[in-house]
């Protein structure tokens, strides 16, 4: 038995004799934890601010050889869109009255599915936690001493990207980017899947609700930020892939005018194949098909919308893997979305070919960018090893007369246009072919077309191109810089680690350069480079954009003008004119009719690519 006189509170030396020397080594360390604890939880500084629903209350972060940041989590920008106000159009929050509200916990993710929350769990290691109550936002404000501390700051509006399936605003953290921009960071949840863009009916059953809980955020930074010390006159937009294709679509929506200044789109665009469903029939098929699996199907979509209501939410979220792959169950490599923003309602009206050369365009400036090699992440798993022709065939999903019935002919053009001129039995020829396949039609082109029709409404776009690789990286060199690397180097991940990458000094100094240049955008609407060279406007014919490389570990930003101007013109003019030369509004593809994209690429709703991976590829 313990001589309970050996109490904690006592002199550690007379412990020694009594206890022990290992109770007594056991109780000094009992007692430094305490400390510890004890020290950490006072050094907290709370911070309370006011906003338009209440008061919150968040805490100062020190984010190491940098600075500190103020950090707000899972503030809520509009009431919990579930019971009734599932499927319906967010509202405003009631508020919390006289209480404080606690923003010091990363609120829920947004309901998604299980099976590839792998891709939010790669940017937010640990997180596991989802919702249908999820509509909430995060601010990161720089903490500034001097003179200039009460100055307004620009504010930087982050979408993420995920497919329009997965992901939430906090992956990744703000604090790097706010402190060495010197701007607020706001990111936002928004609802995903069915909940967030099933539709089918303008009336009773418009959609696009993760688009307007977009919208709702945007309008809670215009009446909130300025109790956050930003300007609500200067906030830049920013999306990264279906965030991209989100923050092109808010440009040309009449709910969003007046909510943003500035946009910049990082790898997608509002012209790609998978960012809109063009035709109401299509949304409203696809509803259908979903009611029916969860057994909902009435005789006209108000009723579905009512049924569906009442479904439990872990119903709809294990139906939505299984119907939106339902045709696809012995494919393992799938590239769709099949739930995106729908045309025909009042966030978009029309097609956004149509609003880009008819109506007003919201905001200033864009800055516009893609990664060298936007197709290679996962390219590998189109390679079989039996023949370029045959891993060519793989991929003519990406063209408009995809069906069986003209898969010779598409095969032939492919092969013509990306791998008549390379050694067949050369791996990284096939791969990069392949790569360039995928990465043109789905990210570079929709991106170029997109940044000529705003040249053409004389809007200022400036264009990059994150041609940087870090001799760490996970991916092979040879394959180059593929989709979503530039985003870790946006963030300042180099700065503070990360579980699954290795970061260099080299890493760190293009990490300081791009955040920069990204900076001087958001604060006057026009990017600055890190030397005496002017950043050229995008104005066609010249097409002027800039490339951001290394030399001897120091960053450059080299001019040049049209990229890959022969494939993008492939994808932008040839494609659709052979379109229209074999007289195809519509075509057949393993049953599922699908729609032309005008001047975009088509492309079946099949999407299904033979591989030997169980990876979804996620945009």
């Amino acid at each position: 038995m313990l001589p309970w006189g050996c109490s904690i509170v006592r002199n550690i030396q007379l412990l020694i004799p009594n206890c022990g020397k290992l109770l007594a080594i056991f109780i000094i360390l009992l007692m430094s934890f305490i400390h510890v604890v004890i020290s950490e939880k006072e050094s907290v500084q709370f911070v309370i601010r006011d906003t338009r629903l209440g008061k919150v209350k968040g805490y100062v972060h020190t984010v190491k050889d940098i600075g500190e940041t103020e950090r707000y989590f899972g503030i809520p920008y509009a009431a919990p869109p579930v019971g009734d106000l599932r499927f319906e159009k967010p509202i405003d929050h009631d508020g919390w009255g006289d209480e404080i509200y606690n923003a010091t916990v990363l609120s829920p993710a947004c309901l998604q599915i299980r099976s590839i929350w792998e891709y939010t769990e790669f940017h937010q290691p640990g997180f596991n936690r989802q919702s249908e109550d999820c509509l909430y936002l995060n601010v990161y404000i720089p903490v500034r001493t001097g003179v200039y501390k009460d100055d307004l700051l620009e504010v930087l509006v982050h979408i993420h990207g995920g497919s329009n399936e997965v992901g939430m605003g906090s992956m990744l953290h703000g604090d790097v980017l706010a402190l060495k921009a010197g701007v607020i960071f706001v990111s936002m949840n928004y609802r995903l899947g069915p909940l967030g863009f099933l539709s089918g009916d303008p009336k009773h059953f418009p959609g696009n609700y993760g688009v307007k809980d977009q919208v709702k955020a945007l309008q809670w930074v215009q009446e909130n930020i300025g109790y956050f010390g930003g300007d609500r006159n200067k906030v830049t937009i920013q999306g990264h892939s279906a965030g991209a294709c989100d923050v092109g679509l808010h440009a040309l929506s009449p709910l969003s005018k007046g909510l943003f200044r500035y946009a910049i789109l990082e790898s997608g665009s509002a012209l790609a194949y998978w960012c809109v469903l063009r035709y109401p029939e299509f949304s409203r098929k696809r509803t259908e098909n979903f009611a029916k699996s969860v057994g909902c199907m009435k005789d006209n979509l108000l009723e579905v919308k009512e049924c569906l209501k009442t479904v439990d939410k872990e119903k709809i979220n294990n139906f939505t893997f299984d119907v939106t792959y339902a045709n696809f169950k012995n494919w393992k490599y799938i590239w769709f979305l099949p739930f995106t923003v729908s045309t025909g309602d009042d966030f978009l009206p029309d097609s956004p070919e149509i609003l880009l050369t008819e109506k007003p365009i919201n905001g200033e400036a864009f800055l516009m960018g893609v990664t060298q090699n936007e197709g290679s992440w996962g390219a590998d798993k189109f390679i079989s090893g039996i023949s370029i022709v045959h891993d060519i065939g793989n991929a003519i999903y990406f063209i408009p007369f995809s069906a069986n019935k003209y898969k010779d002919l598409a095969v032939a053009v492919l092969q013509e246009e990306y791998a008549s001129d390379i050694d067949p039995n050369n791996e990284t020829d096939v791969f990069l072919a392949v790569s360039g396949i995928i990465g043109d039609s789905t990210f570079i082109a929709p991106a170029v077309e997109l940044a000529d029709h705003l040249a053409e409404r004389n809007k200022d776009v400036y264009f990059y191109s994150f041609d940087y690789l870090s001799t760490l990286a996970l991916t092979p060199q040879q394959h180059g810089v593929p989709h979503g690397l530039d985003l870790f180097y946006l963030f300042g991940t180099p700065f503070t680690g990360h579980k699954y990458h290795k970061y260099n000094e080299e890493d760190k100094v293009v990490s300081q350069a791009f955040i920069d240049m990204w900076a001087s955008f958001i604060k006057t609407g026009r990017p600055k480079l890190n030397n005496e060279k002017i950043y050229p406007k995008y104005i066609p014919p010249e097409k002027s954009y800039v490339r951001l490389e290394t030399n001897n570990t120091q960053v450059v930003f080299t001019i040049d003008s049209r990229m890959r101007a022969k494939k993008v013109n492939f994808w932008n003019h040839f494609i659709p004119l052979l379109q229209v030369a074999m007289n195809k509004n519509h075509v057949e593809c393993s049953g599922t009719i699908f729609y032309d994209a005008m001047t975009s690429v088509l492309m079946c709703s099949v999407f299904v690519l033979t591989s030997f991976s169980s990876r979804v590829l996620l945009l």
